[in-house]
């Protein structure tokens, strides 16, 4: 395939990498995402979906939007207390709050 040229939209997905990977290395077509349970190693990396994009915007709307909150909320330290996945596939972690979602 012929690299994009200059302004052109690339589709990309973050995919899980190793520790200290730089962005740019873990971006790949999506096509190239694989199925939960697959023997293909290339995963969505949902957790810095969750802190990138859904966590922003998430307290920008329960600090700005909802009148009547404890000013103290703090959405990105909750999401900081929440199991993490570990690198070995392991499914333990899923005894915390977003394990239904994620």
């Amino acid at each position: 395939s012929a690299a994009p040229e200059y302004g052109e939209r690339v589709s990309f997905a973050v995919a899980v990498g190793d520790v200290g990977a730089r962005l740019v290395d873990r971006c790949v077509p999506p096509a190239n995402l694989s199925e939960a349970g697959s023997l293909k190693d290339c995963r969505l990396d949902r957790w810095w979906y969750v802190e990138k994009a859904l966590l922003p915007c998430t307290s920008r709307i329960l600090h700005s939007a909802l009148v009547g909150l404890p000013p103290n909320l703090d959405v990105a330290a909750w999401l900081r207390e929440v199991p993490r996945p570990s690198s070995s596939g392991s499914r333990a972690w899923t005894d915390g709050p977003l394990d239904r979602l994620l």
